[in-house]
């Protein structure tokens, strides 16, 4: 009984209200966030902050960056395989027996993201968040990929002409950036 308390889908109304105050409880966390990493503690952060029914990463806001970016701070990419399987949306608990595979990256310094963000940026006309959030996610779509998974790699396991579409009319700056 007590279980069902705490693990239970939210209702409709919980939802809407999640849905407004996501913005403000998201920008409310990063001061929090930045002290912990300031006093050394490890952060867990899933970019695209919900589970989908079907395999493939979105496209992740780039608020995510703003997190990231913190001197003395290193991302270490990691691609979750089978979660989709285990907890599917609108369950309120995790499917007993299922896989979960996790596949761990490189790590990226602050000062390589940095240095790549801002290379990036200049390159393809976007900001420095939007720049390191893609780099990281990329990383994430390439362990997928080469380990033997590309439907979970989604957005970012395409190639920028594939995202763009057949690039015919149109600002393609602006299409990739969700602008058109």
């Amino acid at each position: 009984m007590l279980e069902r308390k705490f693990l239970r889908t939210l209702t409709s109304k919980e939802r809407k209200q999640h849905l407004r105050n996501a913005d403000r409880i998201n920008t409310a966390a990063f001061p929090e966030l930045r002290r912990f990493l300031k006093l050394g503690y490890w952060t867990l952060i899933y970019p695209e902050a919900t589970r989908v029914l079907v395999p493939g990463m979105k496209k992740v806001h780039d608020g995510v960056a703003t997190a990231l970016r913190h001197p003395d701070t290193n991302i270490l990419p990691m691609a979750l395989i089978g979660t989709d399987k285990m907890w599917r949306p609108g369950n309120w608990r995790p499917h007993p027996f299922s896989k979960v595979t996790v596949i761990f990256g490189e790590p990226i310094s602050y000062e390589e993201g940095d240095r790549r963000a801002k290379r990036i940026s200049k390159r393809y006309g976007v900001s420095e968040d939007r720049a390191l959030c893609d780099l990281v996610m990329r990383r994430i779509a390439r362990l997928m990929i080469d380990n033997g998974h590309p439907e979970y790699a989604g957005f970012y396991g395409k190639t920028r002409r594939e995202r763009l579409g057949n690039g015919k009319g149109g600002d393609a700056r602006k299409k990739e950036n969700g602008e058109v």
